[in-house]
């Protein structure tokens, strides 16, 4: 076996976070250009359309992209009516979907500027049927995923920079976003067509409605994912307003941003998983035991290191005045090692045909969300919503690891991750008695949490090694 087959699942998943990084830092440029040049309250109109487009993307996903991967894998037969099928089916949901986001920003109470704006990045909805990203997913076509990610982010802040210069340009903002959107989709098609399977509109109406159905219980999910992620984004924007509404934008965005790599993570991760669920419980058990143990020890990190330097590096992205969300930022991040850890869970149920488990607790997760962010969020503010948020997320990797054991499968022991979590704590400490600064206490940090792993975690080495394999185990197995 040649080195690229032994180390695929590691070599897709830096092929993937490559391209998030870059599209993310790439992103990062256009948005911390615009809370530059656009004033807090233009800059916090534009968040509010980015978040209500990327939550009505969910919907218009329905779902269907990890119902089309594991059919695929299951019956390689079906793949040109899924092709077919997918995207048909997504189109009748936009033409849907398009109107009632743009009914929303009008009952919100904004200035028609804004309202403009929901209804650019509303357009610019028309292009997510096409994206048949679960297509290249299918066929481990990670690389091939990953340029598509930085040629959207590439053009959207490129024409950032050289179209919007004040805040008189706002509604450039939502052009550009329509442009990238349709280009994306573009390359999308492109690669399915010459790579993979011709362009169809071959496809039936009972088909479509066997899809939807089907991948119904993952659409609300992430429909309700959305409320999840977006709902403390809105209820600052609606019940305090103001410069409130950017210091939480410019946190959430970071931290939204960070949990698309839980996305790479497991969408890499979900074919090796949905071969296991069907042809193995002990291999399954086994993936998902390293994975967790890994993902536990190297997220944690991350979050403890970012809450330590939330004030300096805000100020550093997005300017001065935006330090005063760092509060905020360093409860929020927590969502991401909280999120990256609860995936496991509910990729497993979707991958075991359980999907609507996960619904029911995203729905658990949701419930939290609301109702702590009606009451903190009027008291606290942007803290408040932070709180509410990562109450909702741990919420929810709760009631997904319950449901998981009892229909899928053993999975790893949530007490697994307090070791991490307790060492990430003792080393911040220490980091930030030594360090004369919180730069230098933050390497010092990560300096003994490394020394620290392997001697605490004694199955930690083994259990990598068997994560970067797991591939390479399925071309062996023939799984």
């Amino acid at each position: 076996m040649s080195d690229t087959n032994r180390f695929k699942l590691l070599i897709d998943f830096m092929a993937l976070s490559g391209g998030q990084f870059f599209s993310k830092v790439i992103g990062f440029v256009g948005f911390a250009y615009l809370a530059r040049v656009l004033t807090p309250e233009s800059y916090g109109v534009v968040e509010y359309a980015v978040g209500l487009s990327l939550f009505f993307a969910m919907i218009i996903d329905c779902g269907l992209g990890a119902i089309g991967v594991r059919e695929v894998l299951r019956a390689p037969e079906k793949l040109k009516s899924l092709a077919a099928h997918i995207p048909a089916a997504r189109l009748i949901i936009a033409l849907i979907a398009i109107p009632l986001m743009g009914m929303v920003a009008m009952l919100g109470g904004y200035d028609e500027d804004a309202v403009k704006l929901v209804w650019l990045f509303a357009l610019g909805l028309l292009a997510v049927p096409a994206k048949q990203e679960w297509l290249l997913q299918s066929h481990e076509m990670m690389k091939t995923a990953a340029l598509a990610q930085m040629l959207r982010m590439t053009v959207f802040a490129m024409g950032l920079i050289i179209f919007v210069s004040s805040s008189d340009d706002l509604l450039m903002v939502g052009m550009v976003e329509i442009v990238a959107a349709v280009l994306v989709s573009t390359y999308y098609l492109g690669i399915q067509h010459f790579r993979i399977t011709p362009l169809s509109l071959d496809f039936s109406l009972a088909e479509l409605g066997r899809l939807t159905r089907d991948g119904l219980a993952v659409g609300l999910s992430n429909m309700v994912w959305a409320v999840i992620q977006f709902s403390p984004l809105f209820l600052v924007a609606n019940l305090v307003g103001g410069a409130e509404t950017a210091w939480f934008g410019a946190s959430h965005r970071v931290v939204v941003s960070l949990m698309t790599f839980s996305w790479v993570y497991h969408f890499n991760l979900y074919p090796a998983l949905t071969k296991r669920v069907d042809h193995s419980t002990e291999s399954f058990e086994e993936l998902v035991r390293a994975s967790f143990r890994v993902v536990s020890w190297i997220s944690i990190l991350g979050a403890l290191v970012l809450s330590l330097l939330a004030r300096p590096l805000l100020a550093l992205a997005f300017g001065e005045q935006f330090s005063a969300a760092a509060p905020a930022f360093a409860i929020l991040i927590w969502v991401v090692p909280t999120t990256l850890l609860s995936g496991h869970a509910r990729w497993a149920l979707i991958a075991a045909g359980c999907q609507r488990y996960v619904l029911y607790s995203q729905i658990s997760g949701a419930i939290t969300v609301l109702a702590m962010g009606f009451v903190l969020v009027p008291l606290f503010h942007a803290l408040g919503a932070a709180v509410a948020m990562l109450s909702a997320a741990l919420v929810v990797w709760l009631v997904s690891h319950i449901f998981t054991v009892r229909f899928v499968g053993r999975m790893p022991a949530l007490s697994l991750a307090w070791l991490p979590l307790t060492m990430a704590f003792l080393c911040g400490i220490l980091g930030m008695v030594a360090g004369p600064n919180l730069w230098v206490g933050a390497v010092i940090t990560i300096a003994a949490y490394g020394l620290c792993a392997p001697l605490a975690d004694v199955d930690l080495f083994p259990d990598l090694r068997r994560l970067v394999h797991a591939k390479a185990e399925d071309v062996n197995q023939n799984l």
